[in-house]
């Protein structure tokens, strides 16, 4: 069984006892728990630190750092997303404002592409204002 935990560093105490009870006493169960959070989030709570600090003192803990994309990540990304390379210029734009985080060079990703449509569906002349702020003149094309 796999189980996912997001954004344990919302987790209250119950929580971390509970994950630190599965691991000490499911160990013929075949279980993965992953668990994801922000360090500097979980790095505050007594709670949290303590549970680590058993389960890594114990066997039970593997930490994997995901570090934040680089911008040719973030090209292949948005490229992946778009169905075609995008121009450089909406590249870097995408990239100095998501700073390398997935989520949110796909959320900006897709919302240019929805502007794009609307303002397909509109016309040049009704979509002038509608422009994400910021959005790079040159970074303007065809998405086919």
């Amino acid at each position: 069984m796999i189980a996912v935990l997001d954004d344990v560093h919302f987790a209250d105490a119950a929580s971390w006892e509970a994950l630190r009870y599965f691991a000490r006493h499911l160990d013929d169960t075949r279980l993965l728990v992953v668990a994801t959070s922000r360090p500097a989030d979980l790095a505050d709570q007594e709670v949290a630190a303590q549970a680590l600090f058993e389960l890594d003192e114990d066997g039970f803990l593997r930490r994997l750092e995901v570090t934040p994309l680089d911008r040719n990540t973030t090209r292949d990304l948005a490229e992946t997303i778009v169905g075609q390379p995008p121009p450089a210029a909406l590249v870097d734009w995408v990239d100095q404002r998501a700073r390398g985080n997935p989520l949110y060079v796909i959320s900006l990703v897709r919302a240019l592409l929805e502007e794009h449509a609307a303002e397909s569906r509109r016309g040049p002349a009704r979509s002038a204002g509608t422009r994400l702020r910021g959005h790079p003149r040159r970074a303007d094309y065809q998405v086919v």
